[in-house]
């Protein structure tokens, strides 16, 4: 808590009580002491006066920012104008309560912790995404990932070994639909495979297709 009066930083901290939270906070008042407090713990939440004698509200902001940190702040103070609001804002403040009317905060405070928690959650998320999609384009053997209705969506660097396309080409939608005509020769229960491109046709049965890759040598798929 970023805020030079003692008196003030007891009234926000009964507030955020009264909200039904349970803050465990340190109250910084200098740039340095910010600084050190930012350093030695991981925060959920900053709130931050806009005014105070040694150390202004955008001032405070600036040091959160430099540290990169994806920690909501707050900003709190007396009565001030649209400009003031304005200003901390743009420094970085991601809500703004008037200390006329901290009846605001503790939505204000739930709102954004709420907030935070969805964008570590999709950080997350993505990240787990990102490494197992680079399993899948290192992998030696062809993975190819297809639409419900057999439509190639997503073509890995073994596949473009395996069968010599790369994934990069404009027509390198394929149909893994199954033929109902059978083909000359071919027993119940076959299934012949064809390509919606320009390249050769599938063949084989519907546990062991296959297709004559770009070198024409044959190239095993196993099918769903």
């Amino acid at each position: 808590m970023v805020e030079d009066s003692v008196d003030d930083t007891l009234l926000i901290a009964a507030e955020l009580q009264r909200g039904g939270l349970d803050p465990v906070f340190e109250r910084v008042e200098t740039a340095a002491s910010l600084q050190a407090a930012l350093d030695a713990h991981n925060w959920d939440l900053i709130i931050c006066d806009y005014s105070m004698p040694h150390l202004a509200g955008p001032a405070a902001l600036a040091i959160y920012q430099q540290k990169g940190l994806d920690i909501p702040s707050i900003s709190i103070s007396g009565t001030v104008g649209e400009e003031t609001v304005a200003e901390m804002m743009k420094a970085g403040a991601h809500d703004y309560v008037m200390k006329s009317n901290l009846a605001r905060l503790v939505p204000a405070v739930k709102r954004e912790l709420r907030g935070a928690q969805e964008r570590r959650d999709r950080r997350q998320t993505e990240a787990v995404s990102a490494y197992l999609a680079s399993i899948v384009e290192s992998y030696d053997d062809a993975i190819i990932g297809k639409t419900l209705d057999g439509t190639v969506a997503s073509w890995n660097l073994g596949a473009e070994r395996i069968y010599g396309y790369s994934a990069a080409e404009d027509d390198r939608a394929f149909d893994f639909r199954p033929d109902p005509v059978l083909p000359a020769g071919r027993a119940s229960g076959d299934f012949r495979y064809h390509q919606a491109g320009r390249r050769g046709g599938w063949v084989g049965n519907g546990a062991h297709p296959e297709r004559r890759n770009a070198r024409g040598s044959f190239a095993h798929h196993l099918a769903d």
